[in-house]
């Protein structure tokens, strides 16, 4: 009785040997097979998520900066200001003519 139990066992691990080998190879052939698609996925979804995370961060800080400065009234032009830059160009200007 003990041997035909000792069989058993002994058939029942061949067999689920058998079945992981299997298992294994079939997984092996579709990682192999598909793999580089989804790793491809995978880079093209993270890049995408990187690049939003990057325009959202550099936008939060020039929206920053603009408003600071804004608040201290730098971007603020006054006639004399317009007057002064006007003749800034025509110096420039004047340098190639």
């Amino acid at each position: 009785m003990l041997g035909l139990v000792f069989l058993n066992s002994v058939m029942t691990l061949k067999l689920r040997s058998y079945q992981r080998k299997q298992n294994l190879a079939m997984i092996k052939t579709e990682l192999r097979n598909k793999y580089p698609e989804r790793l491809f996925n995978y880079i093209e979804e993270k890049s995408k998520r990187e690049d939003m995370w990057l325009l959202i961060g550099t936008n939060v800080v020039v929206l920053t900066m603009i408003v600071g400065f804004d608040r201290f009234g730098v971007f603020e032009e006054t006639d004399d200001t317009i007057k002064a830059n006007k003749e800034k160009i025509k110096k420039g200007i004047g340098i190639f003519i």
